[in-house]
């Protein structure tokens, strides 16, 4: 491969990236904040149903009943914590569809280079509708809604 092919690729790639950086920006933070509200929505309605006193902030939800108090809230790193008095009984991610695909690692070999540029297409692709979904942060469990993973936390 001729040192303007590889140009090219590299051109090609910095393309990619920026419209990958456009399309987060645009698609992907604002969905975020919707299902971290959309969390907590769901949080304090799975907890008022089942008789808990619930205080709502705009940044979490306690629920108490008797000596139960749990709350959730999300901390600086956008991790969802479920806490259990001062325990915490759960942290949970909101990722979308692609997210692993981005690379940092920048090797400047031809085959890297495709590679990388295959994957920001890919990245591309679902950056332009992003499927979120719920997981613990140690986990690789898939939930579509809050309530199915409130389900799996607490059997109340």
């Amino acid at each position: 491969m001729s040192y303007d092919e590889v140009q090219a690729l590299k051109n090609e790639l910095t393309s990619v990236k920026e419209k990958n950086n456009h399309l987060f920006q645009q698609n992907v933070l604002p969905k975020k904040e919707e299902k971290k509200q959309e969390f907590l929505d769901v949080f304090e309605e799975f907890f008022r149903e089942k008789g808990f006193v619930v205080q709502k902030k705009t940044d979490s939800v306690r629920a108490s009943f008797d000596t139960l108090n749990f709350k959730a809230f999300f901390n600086e790193n956008g991790e969802l914590i479920i806490m259990n008095g001062r325990d915490p009984i759960a942290s949970i991610l909101i990722r979308f569809n692609g997210e692993k695909h981005s690379i940092t690692n920048f090797n400047e070999s031809v085959i890297q280079l495709k590679k990388e540029l295959e994957n920001e297409n890919i990245l591309s692709i679902k950056l332009e509708n992003p499927m979120f979904y719920y997981t613990g942060a140690n986990s690789d469990i898939r939930f579509d809604s809050p309530l199915s993973v409130l389900n799996s936390i607490f059997q109340l």
